[in-house]
């Protein structure tokens, strides 16, 4: 409530009313899983870490060690046949957001 309101009991200009939910930009739903994924790099290099979300079109892995990484993948999801390439959509400390190409 604004000091003008709250001080004459009107404002001048209506409150706009703030929306304070995140928006959701995902393509499709996200089902909680816990399986290790194999990452490997263009270079060859391996990483290992956990998914711990995954959809049709993406997945969110947690690493146990922070590192950089490349703008594409070689994902390989236990239990699920081959491997998938992936674009890195979002970096954070430990987790990352990739979406599955092709």
């Amino acid at each position: 409530m604004s000091f003008l309101k709250k001080l004459i009991g009107r404002s001048s200009e209506p409150e706009a009313e703030v929306d304070n939910e995140p928006v959701d930009y995902r393509r499709a739903r996200r089902d909680g899983t816990y399986k290790v994924v194999t990452v490997t790099y263009p270079t060859g290099y391996v990483r290992k870490g956990v998914a711990v979300d995954i959809s049709d079109t993406g997945v969110r892995v947690r690493f146990f060690q922070r590192g950089e990484l490349p703008s594409r993948v070689e994902l390989k999801i236990d239990g699920q046949s081959g491997k998938r390439t992936a674009d890195v959509v979002w970096q954070e400390t430990h987790d990352a957001g990739f979406k599955f190409v092709g």
